[in-house]
């Protein structure tokens, strides 16, 4: 049997240990990027309590197409790239963290990502936060039963259109998340204090709520 892409990649880990943390957050990288550079985000995220998990991506890339291709186009490799996020949540169970106390977050091809993996798994995760990404299908159906969402998008990103931002927002809010969206304008393809302060603010809610 051919094991899927993405399979024996790395994780990269940061932040408190993982076998002795409370929460932690399942960071996944864009296109082109790494989970090192993504790690980095730890410093400015700034939350001790957090033990931070980076898979990375074959090649540096989760899937060849943009999320908005027929997903046929985009298999196997988006197939094992949900697979990843699974075996990640799955090994910060066995280390006794649970999804609703974990907070997957995603930059660009990363948060697409992680919004699917969320969506179609559904049940309550401590967090989902999204900068520059949306779901890349739209046909969900299962409970997020109240996780707190963020998702910031550009009004004029290249990769992520405006309405797509919107499609996400009504879907995530339909399967019962609590969703602060925000709409940025003029913002190029990056990561703003903006976003980064609502994140944090999320992450330290969660970090609260584990007590």
């Amino acid at each position: 049997m051919t094991a899927l892409p993405h399979a024996g990649g790395p994780t990269l880990t940061a932040g408190h240990d993982l076998h002795d943390a409370r929460v932690a957050c399942l960071m996944v990288h864009g296109r082109g990027g790494s989970a090192a550079d993504l790690l980095t985000l730890a410093d400015d995220l700034n939350l001790s309590a957090f033990a931070y998990v980076a898979p990375q991506a074959d090649g540096h890339t989760w899937y060849p197409h943009s999320f908005l291709a027929p997903v046929a186009q985009n298999q196997p490799y988006l197939e094992g790239a949900l697979a990843r996020l699974e075996t990640a949540l799955t090994e910060l169970a066995e280390a006794g963290i649970p999804a609703e106390r974990v907070a997957v977050l995603g930059f660009s091809q990363g948060a697409c990502l992680a919004s699917e993996f969320v969506a179609r798994r559904g049940g309550r995760f401590g967090a989902l936060v999204l900068f520059s990404g949306g779901l890349i299908t739209l046909d969900h159906t299962r409970t997020l039963s109240g996780t707190p969402v963020f998702i910031g998008n550009s009004d004029r990103d290249a990769h992520i259109p405006l309405a797509r931002h919107e499609q996400t927002v009504e879907v995530l809010t339909r399967q019962g998340a609590q969703v602060d969206a925000r709409i940025y304008p003029g913002m190029p393809h990056t990561i703003i204090r903006d976003e980064l302060d609502a994140a944090r603010n999320l992450l330290r809610d969660m970090t609260f709520g584990s007590l």
